[in-house]
């Protein structure tokens, strides 16, 4: 129900925003495989990995899109747990054919949502994400909207939704996973 493969040693291989993550738990050890070698994943990275499966089961796509505020857990989602989206703002915010090519290297695909830059993109097998940007002007600051499957209600808890939000808008501005 997750997407990920047991392998021979035990460990679990699992699509993660078009790259291959492997997961060992018996030897703690999350990896990104990068030109054919496994390398250590970065601790979010890793956070998300574990998080994703250990919370995996199986649960339709809804295919109503629905942002943060319309989950179980909107509460979470107040405060400082406000979703970080500064990195993308940051290095894309003005610059919305940049963010498209960005995401090119993770599986997005152009939606014709609103915006002045929109996609879709899987950040795991069973967990796809609609980025929307509203690229900033003299009167106006750089929004991202993060939309949601409805289905991750019943996928990940508040703290997971927040961390892989985090970990998408960094790895697009780094261009690193």
């Amino acid at each position: 129900c997750s997407g990920a493969a047991l392998l021979a040693d035990g460990s679990f291989k699992l699509e993660m925003l078009a790259r291959q993550v492997r997961v060992d738990v018996g030897q703690r050890l999350v990896e990104v495989e990068h030109q054919g070698h496994w390398q250590s994943a970065p601790r979010l990275v890793a956070f998300v990995a574990v998080v994703y499966l250990a919370n995996s089961r199986s649960v339709p796509l809804s295919g109503r899109w629905v942002s943060e505020k319309d989950l179980s857990c909107s509460e979470f989602f107040r405060g400082p747990h406000q979703l970080r989206t500064e990195a993308v703002l940051d290095r894309f915010g003005h610059a919305a054919a940049d963010f498209l090519a960005a995401t090119l290297n993770y599986g997005g695909v152009e939606t014709e949502d609103a915006g002045d830059a929109a996609l879709r993109l899987w950040v795991f097998p069973t967990i796809p994400l609609k980025l929307i940007l509203w690229c900033g002007d003299d009167e106006l600051e750089p929004a991202l909207t993060v939309m949601f499957d409805q289905s991750i209600d019943a996928l990940l808890p508040g703290d997971g939704i927040w961390a892989l939000v985090q970990m998408v808008c960094e790895t697009l501005a780094r261009q690193s996973l």
